[in-house]
Parts: structure tokens; sequence; C-alpha cells
């Protein structure tokens, strides 16, 4: 026999009225027999657990529904949701994850990467560099130029023991402060890098390069130099060892031409 809606309705309303929220809910899930995605129905529901304080419950219950719009690709209305059950309970983890989610499809960047910094510090935060580093690496996706992003990378790949992931990241870093002319933040981006691997011919040759940049020509000859014991045969670094030499000849010598030409020299071997 077909339920009779709007005397289902009618009748919970009767019991809301009085106060009696749990029997009025009860009349409510008879809708939902007969339609689990009524999502009126299921919003209704959650309102109603909110009203006595049973928030899992309607946490569970809002749940439902967003899940529903977000299968049916009615994003901003999930986001909706996932925001209402954020204000129930904040420490629902998923919810940063799934708003970040929805957010990123919308193609909103900022608001995506807001949530996954939630996630990503409360990670940090109860030791967890594993989970970390996966929220970091959807982070870098939506802002592949965010230098501070990709420093954490290195940071979490290098506590994580993974040497080669987080030398790409700090030499990543340190190639993209050379491009915005950050000299000196460079300098240092590759000179922790090669406190994890000193035998790194391409950390070497790009710290050497940004310390002719800096005109640092002693450092940049004396860093490759001592990459020469372990890397005899590398063309890469016997270039960057004349350049720095034919900048401290042209410090010793005041020709700007000189150091030109080590800058120069730096820039063709990059």
């Amino acid at each position: 026999m077909a339920i009779k809606r709007d005397k289902v309705i009618a009748d919970a309303e009767k019991l809301v009225a009085k106060g009696k929220i749990e029997p009025a809910i009860k009349e409510y899930e008879r809708l939902l027999d007969d339609n689990p995605n009524d999502v009126n129905t299921l919003n209704r529901i959650g309102d109603l657990w909110v009203r006595i304080n049973r928030t899992d419950e309607a946490v569970r219950t809002f749940a439902k529904i967003a899940d529903h719009y977000g299968k049916d690709g009615f994003f901003l209305k999930a986001i909706a949701i996932y925001k209402k059950i954020n204000k129930l309970d904040p420490s629902k983890l998923d919810v940063y994850a799934k708003l970040a989610d929805l957010y990123a499809k919308q193609g909103l960047a900022m608001e995506a990467k807001s949530q996954y910094q939630v996630l990503a510090d409360y990670y940090i935060k109860h030791g967890d560099p594993g989970n970390a580093l996966m929220i970091y690496r959807k982070i870098s996706e939506l802002d592949p130029n965010a230098i501070n992003v990709h420093v954490k990378l290195a940071d979490l790949h290098s506590q994580a023991g993974q040497t080669g992931e987080a030398l790409k990241e700090y030499d990543r870093v340190g190639r993209m402060l050379l491009k915005r002319g950050m000299l000196d933040e460079a300098v240092q981006v590759f000179k922790k890098a090669l406190k994890i691997d000193a035998k790194n011919v391409d950390l070497v040759e790009s710290l050497v390069v940004a310390l002719i940049e800096a005109k640092d020509f002693s450092s940049a000859q004396s860093i490759v130099e001592t990459a020469l014991d372990t890397n005899k045969n590398s063309p890469k670094l016997s270039e960057k060892l004349a350049g720095a030499r034919a900048g401290r000849r042209s410090e010793r010598t005041g020709d700007s031409r000189g150091a030109g030409g080590a800058l120069s020299q730096a820039e063709q071997s990059r």
C-alpha cells in the first residue's frame, strides 16, 4: 500500500509541535523507506536531530544528502551541506577532504587549499608525516608555483626517508628562487640539499650557478673543487669550475667583462 506522503508529513509536524522529536523522526523515516534519496526529508530529519543535540545522527543524515548531491554533479549544493556538517562537528577530517575535492572540481583553488591546509596541519601536529605528505602533494597540484609548499614537501620527504624525492623538491625550489632573482635564498636551499647528498652533481651544478650569479666566485670555486674530488670526469662540473675561476680573476683585475663571461658560461650550462 502506497504511503500517503502529505498525511505522514502532517502527522510528523504535529509531533514536532508537541516537542516529540524522536517520534516525529520515525514518521519521516517512513518516507525514506519509500524513497531513500528523498533529499527534503533527509534534510528535515537532520535538522530535527540537531534540535535535540544528537549531532552524530545529524551528521550521518546530512552526509547522505551531500553524497547524493556529489554523485549527481551538484557540487555547490554538496559543498553547502558539507559546510553545514563542518559547523556541527569540526573534528570530522573526511569532511575537510571532501570539501577540498569539491572546491577543486569547481575550480576554486584557494578554497580547496584552505581545506587541505587544515588537514595537513592536523597530520603534522599529530605526528603523521605520511598523510601530511599526501595532502601537500594535492596542494602542490593546485598551486605548482608555491615555493613554501614545495619546501614543505621536501622536508616531509626527508623526514620519511625518501631522499631522492626530497632532493628533487629542494632542487625545484632552488631553481624557482633563482628564476625570481632570490639568489641568497636559492643558495641556502641548495646547501641544505647538499647536506643530504654531497655527491649529487645536479645539485652542485645548481648551487654553483646560484653562487656565480651572486658573484660569490670564491665559494663557487671551493664547492665545485670539492665536488670534483668524487666526480672527476664530470664535464658539467669542469665547466662550472672554469666559470668560477674566470669570475675570481675578474674580481682581482676589476674586469667586469670577465665576470659577465662567468655568468654567461653558468647560464649556458644550466
